[in-house]
């Protein structure tokens, strides 16, 4: 029996051991707000914002510094710390006083002898530990770059105990400034006596709060950009409209995006988003046909090249003139949503597939800019099938060209059995020859491409822009790729994109330099030959979906369950051949019977709620027509009726989509989402048939009194509950109206929202993709209310109603800090000190579990607060 614990027990630790490897977020940070916004939008971070931070003899602030190349700044200040007497400490950027990128620091009213030089320090667009030590009996300063090092006496602190620290802007007394220099911090760390007691990593994705990681203080964050999302939320950087058509250039050598249009000639600064305008004196003709815009090699010129009809047009953008090549006749007529590449080594642009007159093609051409001609390459072996709507790309070395789906057809022909391909190519540009890498298969999906794929041969992946193309209102979705293996994943969020053939655009560029995607799209209006373009930025490499991140997060929290799950069988299993051992009677086991604890994270009181025997809150009797979603779904239309099992997993989740979205909006569901959604890997007709059959199905599973509610107005499916509270019950929808009310900070309000939500999380055990987010902002919002409420009544007033709050949050986050001080406190007050230790205890243990750090915060330190 021992033996058999032993090894069970490896086991755990073994699992545990794989779940604390899945590492936090790589790219986080607060970024700051600097110059280019203005003064009330600029960021600031106050690690204290009620009080200050004591200390006895010495403490040491570190954390990770980057600053931006930006222009147009003068100085600001990276950290201020302020001593509760008004003693002060300034650190700061400064490109006022010097004529080089300086970091100073200053002692009150004067100048230190600390000056390191920006560049010497590598730390622009890189990461540095600035550290700051301070000896407050000695009065000694210690302040630490990188590799550099200074020291500091008679600093004037020597008075002090209490501290300030303020990064960028802030508001505190006559500290007040909004001169913010362009940085990035994380990992935010405060020692004294040479042990750590705050660890603010600056991890959030979200909010106006971060967290300390080692006692759960607030730092208070204004004007917060949070370095995830800038890695997974694309920043609309420009949107403009321009006379006529428009192609556009990445100028690496420039720093500029390059916009050609038919009148104007336009670029945009990629350092500070400066836009210039030049009038054309003469309109350049074939942009309007999908023209696009490379550089001339060892020439400051570009060169407008039309694959659709042949035309090449250089262009001087000094002179603001163009000439035509009309040598360079190529005998297409017309040409759409090719792919197009310019290879500098061999000065020619490689053009394949597209759109030609009616039908799709795969021909290869090429445009030699040595002899201006244009010619046909002959391909070795098996060219791969006709498309057009593919991505293309160049790998690192230039000898490889990488082509990604697409739509077309065997033949060619538009009309037989045209389709989406899910294949990625390569094509070697060297021996003219195209090689199958491999298929993604039926999982991939109806998705057509944006223009250029990006590769990254050293991570073997690639980026490329997704979109539907038989939607006019669709969206851009960067997809990450191997291209190694057939593997893929949705990166960042949406980027609104009206497609339209012929008459919209979208690519994607990258940029070395500024460690930036940027993605391109541009409509053109006929009717008024305007296009609007707009240009988005991505921090680069992207991080995934928000949506991914919050499942990610939920599966992390299911196996910390599991974990506590196989512990306490343990703890049973060892406590029952214990007790064998030492009595011996074998009938022992058979009439053992396990019992809850009440120093667990739930209280069994809390458990025996039930919504079922209350009132709503207009003092009605609950309807016998209930539909439960939190702790899982389940649908009722009578106390003997229960048909949750006759939903099949599509119906389930089509109606869950339709319920769920009834109560967010008060237009409901379009058939477009339903049909992506639930039926995305069919046909737009079968789909269509489809979701016509199901929702007659719903209809006769519902009911005629149910299904009268399932309304269709305008193309969008939506429950229409309002006012039906008499019929039918749904706690989902009760629980939204007491989250929207005004008063719903309220015991009445909390206490109705706690046997609402007591059985657990919404749709447990229910996974969908479109579900994930829903789900985070619900808890979200939960916690928030709860938390807030028990922040103002806190423990004392009703030490039993605390605790039904702390445990009601644990069934959203098992780890909230909040919760489990909130417990320990009325477990305190009604005298369970035992208890109170138990669940500080456990809690404890979760925490190192999760986060690889011990709680530092005593329980001595939690009740007297």
């Amino acid at each position: 029996m021992i033996r058999s614990l032993n090894k069970y027990s490896i086991l755990v630790v073994l699992f545990s051991t794989l779940i604390l490897l899945n590492a936090e977020a790589q790219y986080y940070g607060l970024f700051f707000r600097s110059s280019n916004s203005i003064a009330p939008q600029r960021t600031g971070l106050d690690l204290s914002e009620n009080g200050f931070l004591k200390f006895n003899n010495e403490f040491e602030i570190s954390f990770d510094l980057m600053m931006r190349a930006e222009r147009n700044f003068d100085f600001g200040y990276i950290l201020r710390i302020v001593g509760s007497d008004g003693n002060n400490i300034d650190i700061i950027y400064d490109q006022f006083t010097t004529s080089k990128n300086t970091i100073l620091v200053t002692c009150g009213q004067k100048f230190s002898s600390i000056s390191l030089n920006i560049e010497e320090t590598g730390i622009i667009d890189q990461w540095r530990t600035l550290t700051v030590r301070v000896d407050l009996k000695k009065d000694i300063l210690e302040l630490s770059l990188g590799d550099a090092s200074f020291i500091e006496t008679d600093i004037g602190l020597k008075s002090e105990r209490e501290f300030k620290f303020l990064f960028g802007s802030n508001k505190f007394a006559q500290f007040e400034t909004t001169h913010v220099p362009p940085m990035i911090i994380r990992d935010i760390c405060i020692k004294s006596n040479k042990k750590k007691i705050n660890h603010w990593p600056l991890q959030e994705y979200s909010g106006n709060f971060a967290k300390d990681k080692l006692k759960g203080k607030r730092a208070r964050v204004y004007n917060p950009v949070w370095l995830n999302m800038k890695h997974m939320k694309w920043e609309l950087e420009r949107k403009i409209q321009v006379n006529g058509s428009s192609s556009i250039l990445i100028s690496h050598e420039k720093d500029s995006l390059i916009l050609l249009s038919d009148a104007e000639y336009i670029t945009i600064s990629l350092n500070n988003n400066n836009l210039k305008i030049k009038k054309l004196s003469e309109p350049i003709p074939y942009v309007k046909e999908g023209g696009r815009l490379f550089h001339i090699q060892d020439n400051k010129k570009y060169m407008l090249v039309n694959a659709g009809n042949g035309r090449i047009i250089d262009f001087d953008p000094v002179e603001l003139t163009f000439k035509e090549k009309h040598a360079a006749i190529f005998p297409n007529s017309s040409n759409w949503h090719y792919n197009i590449f310019q290879d500098m080594d061999s000065e020619s642009i490689l053009v394949f597939g597209g759109f030609e007159g009616s039908k799709y093609n795969n021909k290869l051409s090429r445009y030699n800019q040595i002899n201006n001609r244009w010619e046909n390459p002959v391909i070795r072996g098996r060219n791969l099938p006709p498309r057009y709507l593919a991505a293309l790309g160049v790998s690192n070395s230039n000898d490889s060209l990488f082509i990604l789906g697409g739509y077309g057809s065997e033949t060619g022909s538009p009309i037989l059995n045209p389709h989406f391909y899910s294949d990625l190519y390569s094509y070697s540009i060297k021996d003219s020859s195209f090689s199958k890498i491999f298929e993604y298969g039926s999982g991939f999906g109806s998705r057509a491409f944006a223009n250029s794929l990006i590769i990254d041969s050293a991570e073997s992946c690639f980026y490329a822009l997704q979109f539907s193309p038989y939607s006019h209102e669709s969206s851009l979705q960067l997809v990450k790729g191997s291209i190694t293996r057939p593997e893929w994943n949705l990166m960042a969020d949406k980027i609104p994109y009206n497609f339209k053939m012929g008459h919209s655009y979208a690519d994607l560029f990258y940029s070395i330099k500024f460690q930036k995607l940027f993605a391109f799209t541009t409509a053109y209006n006929d009717s008024t030959n305007i296009s609007d373009v707009c240009i988005y930025s991505l921090f680069y490499p992207p991080g995934v979906t928000y949506e991914k991140v919050q499942s990610d997060n939920t599966r992390k929290k299911m196996w910390i369950w599991i974990i506590l799950i196989i512990s306490v069988d343990i703890i049973l299993i060892m406590y029952i051949a214990i007790r064998k051992k030492i009595i011996g009677k074998t009938n022992r086991r058979k009439n053992f019977t396990p019992s809850i604890p009440e120093t667990g994270f739930f209280s069994t009181d809390l458990l025996k709620n039930t919504w079922e025997s209350k009132s709503t809150e207009s003092g009605k009797a609950i309807p016998e027509k209930r539909i439960y979603l939190f702790g899982g779904f389940r649908l009722h239309l009578n106390e003997e009726q229960e048909i949750s099992n006759k939903f099949s997993p599509i119906l389930k989740e089509l109606f869950l989509l339709i319920l769920l979205n009834s109560s967010a909006s008060s237009n409901g569901v379009s058939n477009k989402i339903l049909l992506e959604q639930v039926w995305g890997d069919m046909s737009l007709k079968n789909a269509k048939n489809n979701l016509s059959v199901n929702i007659n199905k719903l209809r006769t599973i519902l009911g005629p009194e149910l299904s009268i509610m399932l309304k269709n107005v305008s193309g969008f499916w939506k429950f229409d509950l309002e006012g039906m509270e008499h019929i039918i019950f749904c706690d989902y929808w009760e629980c939204w109206k007491i989250l929207r009310s005004e008063n719903r900070n309220t015991e009445e309000q909390i206490s109705n929202l706690i046997q609402l939500i007591h059985r657990g999380g919404l749709l447990l055990n229910t996974s969908y993709e479109w579900l994930d987010s829903i789900k985070a902002k619900i808890s979200h919002q939960i916690i928030d209310l709860l938390v807030d409420f028990s922040s103002e009544k806190g423990a004392k007033s009703d030490p039993d109603f605390a605790i039904k709050i702390a445990d009601t949050i644990f069934l959203f986050d098992m780890i909230n800090e909040q919760a489990m001080e909130l417990k320990c406190k009325a477990l305190v007050q009604l005298g369970k000190h035992s208890m109170s230790k138990d669940v500080y205890t456990k809690f404890s243990k979760e925490y190192l579990i999760l986060y690889d750090v011990a709680y530092e915060r005593s329980l001595k330190e939690i009740i007297e607060s």
